[in-house]
């Protein structure tokens, strides 16, 4: 049986008894989320008791037996109205109107139902803190508030203290004894078992933050749209997001981000100050960098600022575009898959449910801005929409995507959107935010397909590998037709893959000696990163202006490896230096290519650097520390190699992966039978007590 009653009503004929199996109460814990809820309800409590408006608590559930209400759902709401008519009635004038409440019985812990048991019974003044007032009574034990209901319960009186601390108590009673109310519903009548009064306890029944959201949307929507959105929302739409559950079997985080997703674009188009999207979107989905992640709770007072106003717009675009998706779903996705996104889910809409990152945003803003402008179209194979999505992938992968550019970032995609033919109106002064770069090489292969320099086919092909990932500058660049084009990109695919250099020509170096080898000028020599990983060889792909690097990766390319680089020869250029340090240079070209140095040290991703006291070194980038610098073409490598051959030395610090050929370091630590040394960058050997040169110890 359902019926309507108020709190002391019910406790007049019932005992209310929280069992064990329930929760904690939290609504009064200390956190941003309670905190939020707890005033938000106490405020909305007050406005309806000053207004005297009846106000109605929902459904609590559970079973009566024997007069003893056990509910399986409304534990806090029930606990929270126990707190409040406490309050409100705690003088000796109510004793009869408060007698009821001792029914209240709180079963989860003992201390919780001593506590209530003494509160029930005691009338204490409000003229401080009432949380202080009840621990200074002689009844409170210290110990009951490390219980967190206990603790929680105080919480929740302070805070209603606060709020209707300065009210009429005996017009406040009046209002809780007569007009607040809750629908109680017996489930022994529909003879629903204890599995689901587990499964339902086990979900603790607090609000999530979209039930929170959906309960303020529909308070909201104008009565002549709240039907047709509720029924779209309760199957349609739902079922879509079901469909892209991550396995949890609960939508309500998925459901909350979209919505959060879908107000940030409704501020685009409607705030009145567009540079305020970045502050607006760390207000709704958090302050980490790469925008993951959600808040754990935003006040409702949040949404009535964002949409509240503007309600009947935000409700018109959020059905056009998911009646849309919905509609074109399956030629919509089947789209996305051949764009291919370099996503394990390689779909905007599910890659943003499941990672909320700010790129993943950006991309899913992509989505939603061509579906809302071409929302009457046919989906199937929609060639502007494969190159729009196209273009905009490219142009979020080589864009450090931050906050400070979010409204650019919505401007430009927004115009690109509104286009029936992209190609024809892509304007690079009027695309903002996005790398510079790329949205000139993205013209650059828009004019080389409609002039048919290279065909769509070729591009498409190239952008989508796993190295070049849109970026094809290098491609384009190095070729004058379709069969240049392709020559060289299959050169490109058969020695790289995602990683950088294919593993087989990590062997020994090769290709990266190979390289070397087509050096020409000794400033290509401190261009190169010395490193196989494919963001170091990108980047080299990608400065194709620089002439440093440029031919001799097209050179390396375009002619066969060269595996026995000892016949290499020793001739450079180096008519852009003095004389005089040629042979340094060339001796260190020389350790370079017919050495194994590199396959030593080509993980550390290192560059070629020199001062006058160390000569060349390798070393990684932005290191300090002197033991990470690899010596190069220097005469102290010869010494420690002759001394471990001639004197049966032992090096003790300074030897590169085991090896005795190579070593890193300023100082090299070495030992013979009888004493301890070392030998600086200069190639004094010295004892490392007394610091005296022993050079002349040692057969060299």
């Amino acid at each position: 049986m359902t019926n309507k009653i108020t709190l002391i009503e019910f406790l007049k004929k019932n005992i209310i008894s929280i069992p064990k199996i329930q929760r904690d109460y939290i609504q009064g814990q200390n956190s941003p989320r309670n905190n939020a809820v707890r005033e938000e309800f106490l405020k909305d409590i007050k406005q309806k008791y000053e207004n005297d408006l009846e106000m109605n608590m929902d459904f609590i559930y559970g079973t009566l037996n024997n007069s003893i209400f056990t509910p399986l759902d409304g534990q806090q709401r029930l606990t929270t109205l126990f707190l409040l008519h406490w309050f409100a009635l705690n003088s000796k004038d109510n004793a009869d109107s408060k007698k009821p409440l001792k029914n209240f019985s709180f079963e989860v812990r003992d201390y919780s139902k001593e506590f209530v048991q003494k509160l029930t019974e005691t009338d204490i003044a409000k003229n401080e803190q009432i949380s202080v007032i009840i621990e200074n009574q002689p009844w409170f034990l210290n110990y009951w508030k490390k219980d967190t209901t206990v603790s929680s319960m105080l919480n929740m009186l302070n805070d209603i203290q606060k709020e209707f601390g300065d009210s009429n108590f005996a017009k406040l009673s009046e209002w809780l004894l007569n007009k607040v109310t809750f629908y109680k519903l017996e489930l022994n009548e529909f003879k629903l078992g204890d599995e689901l009064y587990i499964r339902m306890n086990a979900r603790g029944k607090s609000l999530s933050d979209y039930e929170n959201f959906k309960s303020w949307l529909d308070e909201n929507i104008p009565k002549d749209k709240k039907l047709k959105w509720s029924e779209k929302l309760d199957s349609e739409w739902t079922n879509l997001i079901w469909g892209y559950d991550d396995g949890d079997y609960n939508i309500d985080n998925e459901m909350m981000v979209l919505f959060r997703s879908l107000i940030i674009f409704h501020l685009k188009e409607f705030q009145k100050n567009p540079n305020d999207l970045d502050r607006d979107y760390k207000l709704l989905h958090g302050q980490k960098e790469n925008g993951s992640g959600e808040r754990t709770f935003i006040s409702l007072k949040l949404y009535e600022t964002f949409i509240g106003s503007e309600i009947n717009d935000f409700l018109e675009n959020t059905s056009d575009f998911l009646n849309c998706f919905c509609k074109n779903k399956n030629e919509i996705e089947k789209l996305c898959k051949e764009v291919n996104l370099w996503d394990e889910i390689s779909n905007p809409f599910k890659s943003l449910l499941h990672n909320n990152a700010l790129k993943n945003k950006v991309l899913f803003f992509a989505l939603y801005a061509y579906i809302i402008n071409h929302k009457e179209e046919d989906f199937n194979e929609n060639n502007n929409f494969k190159r729009y999505l196209r273009i905009i992938r490219n142009l979020v992968e080589y864009t450090n995507i931050g906050f400070a550019d979010l409204n650019k970032y919505f401007e430009s995609i927004n115009y690109l959107a509104q286009s029936n033919d992209v190609f024809s109106n892509f304007d690079t002064n009027i695309i903002s935010g996005f790398d510079g770069t790329q949205v000139k090489e993205e013209k650059e292969k828009i004019d080389a397909i409609t002039t048919e320099k290279v065909s769509e086919e070729n591009i498409i092909k190239s952008e989508n590998n796993e190295f070049l990932k849109g970026r094809i500058s290098f491609l384009l660049y190095s070729s004058n037709n379709n069969l240049e084009f392709l020559n060289l990109f299959n050169k490109i695919e058969y020695y790289f893959d995602e990683n950088g250099v294919k593993e087989e020509f990590r062997k020994d170096a090769i290709f990266l000696k190979n390289l070397i080898s087509k050096f020409t000028k000794w400033s290509q020599f401190r261009e190169i990163c010395y490193s196989n990983k494919s963001n170091h060889w990108k980047v080299h792909f990608s400065n194709i202006k620089k002439e440093a690097l440029y031919l001799p990766i097209k050179k390396t390319l375009e002619s066969e490896l060269n595996y026995n680089l000892s016949s290499i020869s020793s001739e450079i250029n180096f008519d852009d230096f003095e004389q005089n340090y040629n042979e340094i240079r060339i001796n260190c070209r020389e350790e370079l290519l017919k050495t194994d140095l590199l396959v030593y040290i080509v993980e550390n991703d290192c560059f070629l650097k020199y001062n006058e006291e160390l000569d060349y070194y390798l070393m990684p980038y932005n290191a300090k520390a002197d033991w990470k610098k690899y010596l190069i073409s220097n005469k102290r490598n010869d010494i420690i190699r002759n001394l471990i051959k001639n004197n049966n030395i032992t090096i003790v610090y300074g030897k590169i992966n085991n090896t005795n050929n190579f070593f890193c370091g300023t100082y090299i630590g070495f030992k013979d039978d009888k004493q301890d040394y070392f030998i600086d960058a200069n190639n004094g050997i010295f004892t490392t007590s007394d610091k005296v040169n022993v050079t002349e110890t040692f057969k060299l």
